[in-house]
Order: C-alpha cells, then structure tokens, then sequence
C-alpha cells in the first residue's frame, strides 16, 4: 500500500512539472525520434500463496537501453524499447537470507497519450527473456547460477508517466506487473512474480520529421 501512495505522489509531481513546462516548450516532437536511456529498477517479487513462509526486500537494481518512438498523431504515440534489466529480490526464511538477481532482456510495447506537450501516459505489455540468474547466499557471501529454477520468459504490464526535462532530455516513472510466474516449480514451491518501479533518463539521439 505505501509503494502505491508513493507512485501516485510521484505520478502528481510529474503532472505538476509537466503543467508547468509546458508554456516553456512550445515544439511538439518530430514524428520518429530514437534515443538512449538508462535508470533505476526498485525491484521485488510477490507469492500471493506465501502465507508468510518467507519475506522480501526490495533490490535497487539497474536498466539500460534504447528506443523508438512513432508519432501517430499530436496525442497518440507508439514507443517500442529495448532493455537489458536487472530484477529480483532479497528474500528471507526459517533457514536462509537470499538475494536472488536476474538480468533480463525486456521489450516494452509502450502506447503513449500525451494530453499536454512535454507529458505523456503510457501503458503496455513487455515480455523478457532471461539472460543471467545468480543467488547470493547472504550468510556466507557465496553466489551461484540458479537458472534452473527461473522460466527463460517473462511478462509484465508496464504503466508510467514521462515528462520532458529539457529539450532532448526526459525522465520517466514506471510501475511493472508481472503476469506471469518468473520462477518454476523445480526448486521453489511458490509461484513468485516481478514487481518494480522504474526510474529513468531517456535522451533523443536524432529524428526524423516526415510527413
């Protein structure tokens, strides 16, 4: 419930900051763009069948890549991304204090309503696949492969705001759902799924304003 309250804190700072940009900014956008971004994942997974078994804690964790973003009109966008990102969680039971960590390859599918120049929703689903799995067992500080134990793929719903910072600069918020299991059945014997907010800083390369 807190994490919630937060993001939509941050989602009315974000509508305030556009609000206010906007008589700064008078260009809209050229019709494709393309860019570079990178940020910060508050990652963490849930087990709605835990009943308690064991605890999580959130991993601030990394994510890095590049987009590209088709204009359909003054109000629509379409904004395909491609993301190397890190999630996990650090979780605790009766014997063990784990950090799991799982880089994986995202591909957001991003619908953007832009009511005002400079601000943006958007929304859309972002299948993964998973590049690396380590554990770290926090009592001894030894980390090893468990990719057994994590399905290859993944899938989130993404909902966000994005707002320009300045000129090619903008500074998204995200929340990410996940909507399917990211572990099997092989070692762990509860379904656990990737949640996080994600922070980050996007910058237009070039664009192209066609017709």
């Amino acid at each position: 419930m807190r994490k919630c309250i937060s993001f939509i804190v941050l989602m009315v700072l974000f509508l305030s900051t556009a609000g206010a940009q906007s008589k700064y900014f008078k260009r809209s956008e050229p019709k494709i763009t393309y860019g570079v971004k990178a940020g910060l994942n508050l990652a963490s997974q849930s087990s709605p069948e835990n009943d308690g078994v064991f605890e999580v804690e959130s991993l601030l964790l990394f994510n890095a890549g590049a987009y590209y973003s088709y204009r359909f009109s003054r109000n629509f966008i379409f904004q395909p991304e491609l993301l190397i990102s890190m999630k996990g969680t650090e979780w605790t039971d009766r014997y063990d204090n784990m950090k799991d960590i799982v880089t994986y390859i995202d591909l957001p599918l991003l619908f953007k309503y832009q009511p005002v120049r400079n601000f943006n929703v958007h929304l859309g689903p972002q299948p993964g696949y998973a590049l690396k799995v380590l554990q770290k067992d926090l009592k001894t500080g030894i980390s090893s492969d468990i990719s057994y134990i994590y399905n290859d793929f993944d899938l989130g719903f993404v909902l966000g705001v994005e707002t320009v910072i300045h000129d090619r600069l903008k500074a998204s918020l995200r929340y990410v759902r996940g909507l399917v299991s990211a572990t099997n059945d092989i070692s762990y014997e509860y379904k656990c799924y990737n949640n996080f907010f994600q922070v980050a800083l996007s910058y237009r390369l070039s664009d192209l304003n066609l017709r």
